[in-house]
């Protein structure tokens, strides 16, 4: 999937030894809903509770017994053609890193070529300019690139149902 402002979003993916960090914030449920919203629930990304354990506090800071997040709805990008393939994005910093990792760039243009677009569009910016202006063609393309998409082996969270969401008219 291409967001409406023209990136290849990122998801968690479980691997098992690799440590990041993340931000946690505190949300009442005027900013919940606020948070589903600008997170596209139910059109792009899912609101999970994680398994327990699977997210770790290192530091002194309270982590309350429930953890919620957003993962893709389509799951990860496949880099691969006969395996599975994803790769971690270059720009989030980890420790014991276990997957490749790939810049935005690089993922855009990954895209660009996968779904056969060289013929129409021979540049980035002309393919981006296209995804963020044309709605239809944003949607039309986002169709092509769910198929790309790959879901954990094991997923380590649960999938909140029946959240009500007006989600954004961009997707």
């Amino acid at each position: 999937m291409i967001s409406y402002y023209g990136a290849v979003p990122a998801t968690l993916w479980p691997v098992k030894g690799s440590i990041l960090k993340l931000s946690i914030i505190w949300l009442n449920n005027r900013q919940l809903k606020i948070m589903h919203e600008t997170e596209a629930v139910g059109k792009a990304y899912d609101f999970v509770k994680f398994e327990k354990n699977k997210i770790i506090c290192n530091s002194n800071d309270y982590l309350p017994k429930e953890v919620f997040g957003y993962v893709s709805k389509f799951g990860a990008l496949n880099f691969g053609f006969e395996t599975r393939d994803v790769r971690a994005l270059s720009a989030i910093n980890a420790k014991k890193r276990k997957i490749k990792a790939i810049n935005q760039k690089s993922a855009l243009l990954f895209l660009k070529e996968k779904i056969n677009y060289k013929n129409n569009y021979n540049t980035k910016k002309d393919f981006l300019n296209r995804i963020i202006s044309e709605k239809n063609y944003r949607l039309n393309t986002n169709k092509k690139l769910n198929s790309l998409g790959i879901l954990p082996n094991e997923n380590q969270w649960e999938v909140i149902k029946n959240i009500k969401s007006d989600t954004l008219k961009f997707y």
